[in-house]
């Protein structure tokens, strides 16, 4: 009986310390507090038990926004969410970058997608053809703002 004890113990700790290692950085984690489609113009970017999620959103006037996204892992299950006749995403051949160009007026446009492997991924965010102010991404919960238009975020 104590070894049997002994396995369930050591194995609820394998499955703590790899669900923590493989977590994402907690500042990721939740939708944005402020995030209030047609509420305000930028890019809203978090993670969740659904995956990795981005969202493009305008205060009425349409817009552009474009990147990619990029990881050292494998992009999957990538989903547009709300998309027009002429808003596109294109996962390359190899599942390692996710190109997309969306034009939002008013609402929201967006994608979903989930990494498997890898410990990071790239964001290079523009909006009319330009690189994206980093005042204008929030990410996670609080609504962080990156340091740049292109920022990795971390395993």
């Amino acid at each position: 009986m104590k070894k049997m004890v002994s396995i369930w113990v050591l194995a609820l700790c394998v499955v703590a310390i790899s669900s923590t290692a493989f977590a994402w950085s907690p500042r990721v984690e939740g939708r944005p507090d402020i995030y209030d489609p047609g509420d305000m113009m930028g890019y809203f970017v978090w993670h969740d038990d659904h995956g990795f999620h981005v969202r493009t959103t305008t205060r009425g006037g349409e817009h552009h926004f474009s990147g990619e996204i990029s990881t050292n892992g494998r992009i999957v299950g990538a989903d547009g969410v709300r998309l027009e006749a002429d808003d596109r995403y294109r996962l390359s051949p190899r599942q390692h970058r996710l190109k997309f160009d969306l034009d939002t007026q008013g609402g929201q446009d967006g994608l979903n997608f989930h990494i498997a492997g890898g410990d990071k991924v790239t964001f290079e965010l523009y909006i009319d053809g330009h690189r994206v102010n980093p005042n204008r991404i929030f990410i996670g919960d609080r609504g962080l703002h990156p340091r740049e238009g292109e920022f990795t975020i971390y395993r």
